[in-house]
């Protein structure tokens, strides 16, 4: 009893002002609520909404600190208004003297471009969202396009609200016809990367009324892996799963830091996305070369195994110079440099997917010793596996 009333008064009551409504909202709420399982006691306090709301903010009972969605000054105003510590989530845009942390959208851009560039892909398109929030995430995928010579299309904004309202006006049909005209003449062989996931449902539509064939002719790569809106699409919505988890969790030991009195200055902090989901929207390999489709799937079934590009040339009875120049001119990387991309995204997968050793995944990714495997992955992403698998995957621990 006595340790039970101890915990009761150093209770910190929290308010969490995001919404529910979509996927990146549930995953923020849970690292915040993991975070407090590990470092708590904290109670929470105040209404849960479907969509982030200023009214809820200012209404709330008495709290210690605050974590909010910003979505604009009316926000920023309410959290100012109650006077505690505060810490802003989601977006570009941070309230000047509120602590904020959001997704890397410039890193979410280049891991959209990787991941269809990957395929083989030579003209992409970038669709939804609304501006200024589209800007950094879209602009950095179109930039990397742009900088390899390649053309990006823009095929509009989509709806300022998304698709999940009843009360459209027949907004949805109104968009795939718009759509389907801005379709029509472009190239069939196309990689899309979409502001959301939820934006990428009319796109599919569109091109299912054009008779345009999602992944084969078209791939689409959305963002926030929020299941169900991506199995609502036909076919499913490949999906970058942003890191609203980690955000959610580094959020709260920002808060954590401020009721404390650790910390009096504003931050901002970006956490880096975590993986592209794979479903059926981008599952083809979009490459025209058949020799090199031939390569890329021989390696991609041996990577467990220490093959080298001469044992692609034995298997291929092709000279390196041919087999290098069709590389280049396909996927824009050597043989070697695919094999090396090849078996670090295949570690990506099996550091967060499982709990492997290190020592298991060197050896499932075809690399000779452990301290290999180390030295080619911090090389390649600027992180230890260690490391990468820590910073990616929610932490449930002190």
């Amino acid at each position: 009893m006595r340790t039970r009333y101890k915990q009761a008064l150093n209770r910190k009551r929290v308010m969490v002002g995001v919404g529910v409504g979509y996927g990146f909202g549930r995953d923020m709420i849970a690292g915040v609520v993991s975070y407090a399982r590990a470092h708590g006691p904290w109670e929470f306090v105040g209404q849960i909404t479907l969509v982030a709301d200023a009214k809820a903010i200012r209404q709330a009972p008495a709290y210690d600190g605050l974590i909010f969605h910003f979505l604009d000054e009316e926000f920023g105003r309410a959290a100012i208004e109650r006077g505690t510590p505060a810490v802003s989530v989601g977006g570009d845009a941070v309230c000047a003297g509120i602590s904020h942390v959001a997704t890397d959208a410039e890193a979410i851009g280049e891991m959209a471009y990787d991941h269809l560039a990957g395929l083989g892909l030579t003209n992409f398109a970038v669709y939804g969202g609304r501006r200024p929030f589209r800007r950094r995430r879209l602009d950095a995928f179109a930039a990397r396009v742009e900088s390899n010579g390649q053309p990006c299309v823009d095929l509009g904004q989509g709806s300022r609200h998304g698709w999940s309202s009843v009360a459209k006006n027949r907004q949805w049909s109104r968009e795939v016809v718009r759509l389907k005209r801005r379709l029509k003449p472009l190239e069939t062989r196309l990689g899309v990367f979409t502001w959301s996931s939820e934006d990428a449902r009319p796109l599919v539509a569109a091109c299912d009324e054009l008779s345009i064939a999602v992944p084969d002719q078209l791939a689409v790569l959305g963002v926030d892996d929020d299941e169900a809106i991506c199995e609502l699409a036909n076919p499913p919505i490949s999906a970058i799963d942003h890191g609203c988890e980690t955000v959610g969790w580094e959020a709260a030991r920002m808060l954590d830091r401020l009721m404390a009195g650790d910390a009096t200055d504003t931050s901002v902090l970006h956490v880096p996305p975590v993986r592209v989901v794979v479903r059926q929207s981008t599952d083809t390999l979009s490459i025209e070369d058949p020799l090199v489709v031939q390569a890329v799937r021989w390696i991609e079934e041996r990577l467990d195994q220490a093959i080298r590009v001469e044992d692609v040339l034995a298997e291929l009875g092709v000279s390196r110079p041919t087999l290098e120049q069709r590389f280049r001119h396909t996927l824009g990387r050597t043989v070697h440099r695919h094999l090396i991309y090849a078996r670090i995204n295949r570690a990506k997968e099996l550091l967060l997917a499982t709990d492997l050793d290190l020592a298991t995944i060197s050896v499932r990714c075809g690399f000779s010793y452990p301290s290999k495997f180390s030295t080619i992955f911090r090389r390649e992403t600027g992180s230890s596996p260690t490391d990468y698998r820590l910073n990616h995957r929610m932490r449930t621990g002190p």
